[in-house]
């Protein structure tokens, strides 16, 4: 599995857990289209931090409004921070 398809199914297993919904595609919309709220989200968004040890910058996390980009924003920290 790459590195941005554990990302994605991590991202997708915590909105799940928090919020009891299943996104129908990487590409769904988390909050018009699935219902999640921000505060569901920054849970999310923490889970993700916590799991690969990265730091998402507040002013960004409201681009990050799809599992993809979410994914390629965490994947991209991670390039970043190195081994």
């Amino acid at each position: 599995m790459t590195q941005l398809a554990d990302l994605s199914q991590t991202i997708r297993e915590s909105i799940k857990l928090y919020l009891g919904v299943e996104l129908a595609s990487d590409d769904q919309h988390f909050f018009a289209e699935a219902g999640v709220d921000s505060l569901a989200f920054l849970n999310v968004v923490s889970a993700i931090e916590r799991k690969y040890a990265i730091k998402f910058s507040n002013e960004a996390l409201p681009d990050y409004d799809t599992c993809a980009r979410l994914a390629r924003a965490a994947s991209d920290l991670l390039e970043r921070k190195g081994p």
